[in-house]
């Protein structure tokens, strides 16, 4: 029932938005639409906050007790975002 919706859905909305080119693709090639339909859209921070997110971002690290270099994965762990790569290059940074 629900991949019956889903592609219903697909097919009939006038503009699809998605986050990435990945999930765009997938879109197109699952379904079998329109790249035209698909429009990705990055997230960011909004509201003019651009200014202040290195302080709020410094004190909440401190606060966390995040003294050191980091990663922050946001994202299911699949296969194809590669993570255990991402993890290996980023030891090798820290090594250097």
């Amino acid at each position: 029932m629900y991949r019956f919706l889903l592609t219903h859905a697909v097919r009939y909305a006038k503009r699809i938005i998605v986050w990435s080119q990945y999930t765009a693709r997938d879109i197109v090639e699952t379904f079998n639409i329109s790249e035209t339909k698909i429009v990705v859209i990055t997230p960011s921070i909004g509201g003019g906050r651009k200014e202040n997110i290195q302080e709020e971002t410094k004190r909440y690290l401190t606060k966390q007790g995040i003294e050191k270099s980091y990663i922050l994965f946001v994202g299911d762990i699949r296969e194809y975002k590669n993570l255990p790569r991402c993890i290996r290059a980023y030891s090798e940074i820290v090594a250097e």
